[in-house]
């Protein structure tokens, strides 16, 4: 099933899935491209949690967004994709 959530809070399209179907420890979250930043990196070859702690060192440097803490995540290859803090721990918390 697919609930849109656009501008209202994610908590409550995730309680409306739950209260259709009960309560589970999993629910899958798409998110729009345009929520996030997404970017190639040319980074050192290096494992991707010391490419994450690089990127996490300061990730404005990477990504132009001023006066927003953010979250990145880096996979294998070398696509990199951050998004705000506080919109990752409400999707969390959903």
């Amino acid at each position: 099933m697919e609930v849109e959530w656009g501008a209202r809070p994610l908590a409550e399209a995730v309680r409306e899935l739950r209260d259709r179907f009960g309560s589970h420890n999993v629910v899958a979250v798409a998110v729009d491209m345009a929520v996030v930043h997404v970017k190639r990196l040319d980074l050192p070859p290096l494992p991707a949690e010391q490419r994450r702690r690089m990127i996490a060192t300061d990730p404005h440097r990477y990504f132009p967004v001023r006066g927003e803490p953010l979250v990145a995540g880096v996979r294998d290859d070398d696509l990199v994709v951050a998004a705000p803090g506080s919109l990752l721990g409400e999707w969390t918390e959903a």
